[in-house]
């Protein structure tokens, strides 16, 4: 298995991995939002592929101070074999590189297997904080 870079040609396979994890996916996870993405920071969107099976991916963002984590999904049954860890440490590492001090990422409430993920990669839930946001396409946020 190798962490590579994500491709245009990995969108299928990513899109069902998501859905195999009941990720929701919304707009940002069309075809087009994830073309822009790559122009963007084409070095951040990581997935781990096994004789060309995506088998997880992770997806950074880098906003000049701070590092995001989005979509980090794994293969249900390829799960607890490293997959998720070294997706995050090649992250890690590469948002480091762009000088991120700090890593933030959401997760929903209910997805307990997700929190027990970060936590033990060192992420810890921040008290007090809400996240908002505002729609601003009329298409919805996921």
């Amino acid at each position: 298995m190798r962490i590579r870079e994500f491709t245009m040609d990995d969108y299928e396979s990513a899109r069902q991995l998501w859905q195999a994890c009941r990720l929701p996916i919304g707009s940002e996870e069309a075809r087009e939002q994830l073309r822009l993405k790559l122009e963007r920071d084409p070095d951040l969107f990581l997935v781990a592929d096994e004789n060309g099976a995506i088998l997880g991916t992770v997806m950074g963002a880098w906003d000049g101070r701070r590092g995001w984590v989005y979509d980090q999904a794994v293969e249900p049954r390829c799960r607890r074999t490293g997959i998720g860890r070294r997706l995050m440490e090649e992250l890690h590492r590469r948002l480091e590189a762009k000088g991120a001090h700090c890593i933030s990422l959401i997760v929903d409430r209910d997805n307990i297997i997700a929190q027990d993920f970060f936590g033990a990669y060192g992420f810890a839930a921040e008290e007090g904080q809400l996240l908002m946001r505002r729609e601003l396409t009329g298409e919805g946020c996921p």
